[in-house]
């Protein structure tokens, strides 16, 4: 399996915010410990790729640092790391399309951002872009299974149609 990881994603957090490198950094250490995974560097994806799910208002917000949302911290640098992440999906989305099994461990999340709406911890949906590109580049059908303990309501509304 290819776990796509990033020690970049490690850099940023926010003192007592629940969502904090933590959880990427004890997922990294159990595979590594069970040898399971080869783990590959992703890369940031394009403004291109962002535009298939998201407004350029919500866009240029992010990448500002102008917005704000009380569960979802206006931190430095969250633009670089949000794409670097939406890349993660992408990349983890073309691995399994060439048959390999992917596996995107990052952060932020991302399926309460909507088009033109951060929220919940997530400034850009990660999982709609990737899927978004998927559908432009090979025109295949995709679901979305959404495994967290509460509703994806950003992925929903950009998947909907």
């Amino acid at each position: 399996m290819k776990v796509l990881y990033s020690e970049e994603l490690l850099k940023y957090s926010e003192p007592g915010h629940p969502e904090s490198p933590e959880r990427v950094r004890v997922i990294k250490e159990f595979l590594q410990k069970k040898e399971i995974g080869d783990f590959i560097s992703p890369f940031p994806c394009s403004e291109e790729d962002l535009l298939l799910a998201h407004t350029e208002d919500l866009i240029k917000r992010v990448k500002e640092n102008n917005f704000y949302d009380p569960d979802t911290p206006n931190i430095p640098d969250i633009y670089y790391y949000a794409t670097l992440s939406c890349g993660s999906a992408i990349k983890a989305a073309s691995l399994a399309i060439s048959g390999e099994i992917a596996f995107s461990l990052t952060r932020p999340p991302g399926h309460h951002a909507g088009r033109n709406t951060l929220g919940g911890f997530c400034y850009f949906n990660n999982m709609a872009v990737a899927v978004k590109k998927i559908l432009k580049e090979h025109g295949l059908k995709v679901a979305v299974l959404d495994i967290d303990g509460h509703h994806g309501n950003g992925t929903e509304e950009i998947l909907r149609d």
